[in-house]
């Protein structure tokens, strides 16, 4: 074990990083390297869409999916890739997965039979939080917020070469810098460009069976007749100015009923309609459109919960968040508003009230459920991170870390 002890002083000189890596190979972890796929994947609505859907149907469906996200992943400046030559294949047959957590619940939920997802085109992975097989596995997923610097220093200490550590982040603030010494190899994340990101908070997948004409023809004059002609917010994160501004210039001009601590309106219930409450249910349920706004707008990507909660409970998402073409890229088509597009906050208004008064108008925006739905709920979107996880781990071969974690999260898009 003597001749181990070098890594923690090399640990903590950043200067012999990268020297350290190439030298020692002490990071093994595969990257896949896709065939290229050239033929665009159509809309289900007769035309031609730049985004691509998600089929649970079979494993080649799936696998195709992850296929096309990797080719619209581009290469981020904090990663490292090392050269092909350096590279080794692997002829592994079964994944250990160590889950680096703190909430034994976890590893109660992941080992289940039912968590994996039937369809994944690889079902070879298997999940553990058993400590005396941390070494052995060759994954290890670490939490952020679970993360003990002085317990994460002494496991890589001895730090098995072959293993890929990947972390995983899911909310738009960085990583702290004391952390980019331990050099991640993957990152599982809201980012496109996250070896593991898909349905992070939500995903769009094609049905199984088109909807009826005659039903989808009821549903939009059910509601088009029953909900309100207005928008509605729940809001408990006041740090945001931006969205707050947005709103209050916003509701000058069109009617937004708004929930939350961070609303000045004493004649609401704020304090009981919270996210998860039957008020937000009812309320969702009862507008025709709802302020999907992210607390910030800076990160790339990142689109949470509350705009596949909308679509998923029928109210059109009106968004301020990432570039639309963040939007575009996972969500059903022509099935938001996308706030700045619009030259003034009157002009928005014009345009949802023409949505909320014209049947023609408000169906547009909802054609998609003829062919798509939405999912949102950790117990739909789990199964289908982890088998991109699984994928990715039968097919990667690169080896690759992240140079500066904490910058990537940084990054503003």
């Amino acid at each position: 074990m003597a001749r181990l002890l070098p890594v923690k002083y090399i640990l903590r000189q950043p200067c012999y990083i990268y020297i350290f890596l190439t030298t020692s190979s002490v990071l093994f972890v595969m990257h896949l390297k896709y065939q290229q796929i050239s033929k665009e994947m159509p809309g289900k609505l007769g035309v031609s869409y730049a985004s691509f859907q998600l089929d649970l149907g079979t494993g080649q469906s799936i696998a195709n999916y992850f296929e096309r996200k990797s080719q619209l992943m581009k290469r981020s400046p904090f990663k490292t890739v090392l050269p092909r030559e350096f590279q080794r294949a692997s002829n592994k047959t079964l994944f250990l997965i160590y889950a680096y957590t703190k909430h034994r619940q976890f590893c109660r939920k992941y080992n289940s039979e039912s968590f994996c997802l039937s369809t994944c085109p690889f079902r070879n992975c298997q999940f553990t939080c058993d400590t005396s097989l941390i070494r052995r596995a060759d994954a290890i997923i670490m939490f952020y917020s679970h993360l003990n610097y002085d317990k994460l220093f002494d496991l890589a200490v001895y730090r098995n070469p072959n293993q890929l550590w990947l972390l995983w982040h899911d909310e738009p603030y960085a990583t702290a810098p004391v952390y980019n010494k331990f050099l991640f190899n993957w990152t599982m994340s809201y980012r496109l460009d996250s070896e593991v990101s898909v349905a992070t908070y939500g995903v769009t997948h094609v049905r199984n069976e088109s909807i009826n004409q005659i039903v989808f023809a009821k549903w939009i004059d059910e509601n088009y007749k029953n909900r309100h002609n207005e928008a509605v917010w729940f809001v408990s994160n006041c740090n945001s100015q931006k969205r707050l501004h947005f709103y209050g210039q916003l509701k000058q001009h069109f009617p937004i009923s708004a929930f939350g601590k961070c609303i000045n309106n004493q004649t609401n219930d704020s304090h009981k309609c919270v996210r998860g409450s039957q008020c937000e249910l009812e309320k969702l349920s009862t507008s025709k459109f709802y302020l999907a706004f992210e607390s910030t707008t800076l990160r790339r990507d990142y689109i949470t919960e509350k705009f596949w909660r909308s679509l998923s409970l029928g109210a059109i998402p009106i968004v301020l968040g990432p570039k639309r073409q963040s939007y575009e890229r996972i969500a059903p088509p022509n099935s938001f508003i996308y706030a700045q597009d619009y030259s003034d906050f009157i002009t928005l208004a014009k345009h949802l009230n023409d949505v909320a008064t014209n049947r023609q108008k408000y169906e547009k925006y909802h054609a998609w459920k003829i062919n798509y739905e939405t999912r949102y709920l950790s117990r739909d979107v789990e199964p289908i991170r982890f088998c991109e996880l699984c994928y990715r781990l039968n097919k990667n071969k690169d080896r690759i870390w992240y140079s500066n974690v904490n910058k990537y999260f940084l990054e503003i898009d």
